[in-house]
């Protein structure tokens, strides 16, 4: 019988082609990464299958135990839900950085992706099997700066997981990705990952629809990003506009002109710092606007 270091072997020596699509998401995420002095902000993947192999082994964390490599200590901190399947996690290095790889082995499933020395972050891998009886293989990822507060990665797991999810809402599948969280957080090492992936769980169960999104603070003349986090589920369907505040301390309310339907998605058409320009542009264009600023 073949022990685990032999299947583990196996599914790092699969020679198989990535589709273009993926690469470019890839690549793409790495050159933003460099851009941004070494640091990935958030990503969040899903696919049905990926497999992404290069690369040289530094380190295994394998289903039966393992030490994982130190640059990911303190930095980076991963659950897989194997649901069934013997998994491994590992680092390793492509043009001198640092990537995580983790593999489904059984199904030769493997995801990749790059890891900065400047972010803490948060991943979450998972195996759900479908109702259409395909098995379907999920990667969320979301990062902060290492500095930044805690509720920043909390608000970015809770929104962008949510957003990567909500499409999957057949029963077997949400049963499935509700036990993934519920496990998720109970392992979770930070406060603000367990009370995020609770959160997560909860308005998944109860289909909330979250107006979420992650600006870059520079295009209007702020040094961090922007994170705007919003429950919208009682709002009425439609185009219509909302007036937020940030999460974080700054100083200024939101704007965004959404779509709010039956797609689990917000979809944003535009965004803007308040003005009462732009308020009178939205109104005079006949969408209704909600304010839901705590303070106004």
């Amino acid at each position: 019988m073949r022990n685990e270091d032999d299947i583990i072997r196996e599914a790092l020596e699969l020679d198989v082609s990535v589709p273009d699509g993926l690469n470019n998401r890839i690549m793409h995420a790495v050159d933003r990464k460099k851009r941004n002095n070494g640091f990935l902000r958030a990503a969040a993947i899903v696919a049905t299958c990926i497999l992404v192999l290069f690369g040289t082994v530094t380190a295994v964390d394998a289903a039966t135990g393992g030490k994982i490599a130190d640059y990911f200590k303190g930095k980076i901190e991963s659950f897989i839900y194997g649901n069934g399947s013997h998994t491994a996690r590992e680092g390793v290095q492509k043009n001198g950085e640092q990537w995580e790889r983790v593999i489904f082995i059984e199904d030769g499933i493997v995801f990749s992706h790059p890891v900065s020395e400047d972010a803490i972050e948060y991943n979450l891998y998972l195996k759900v099997a479908g109702s259409d009886g395909y098995d379907h293989f999920i990667s969320l990822s979301a990062a902060v700066e290492k500095d930044a507060p805690a509720k920043e990665l909390y608000y970015i797991i809770r929104g962008d997981f949510l957003k990567s999810i909500a499409g999957y809402q057949g029963e077997k599948e949400k049963q499935q990705i509700l036990a993934a969280l519920k496990e998720a957080a109970a392992s979770a090492e930070t406060e603000a990952v367990k009370e995020a992936l609770t959160d997560v769980a909860q308005d998944y169960a109860n289909n909330r629809k979250i107006f979420f999104k992650d600006w870059p603070g520079a295009f209007w003349g702020e040094e961090n990003n922007i994170i705007l986090f919003e429950d919208i589920t009682d709002l009425p369907t439609g185009d219509i506009a909302v007036i937020v505040n940030p999460v974080d301390e700054t100083q200024k309310s939101w704007m965004a002109v959404i779509r709010n339907d039956d797609s689990r998605v917000i979809s944003i058409s535009r965004g803007s710092i308040y003005s009462e320009e732009f308020l009178r542009e939205i109104k005079d264009n006949g969408i209704p606007v909600y304010d839901l600023r705590k303070t106004k």
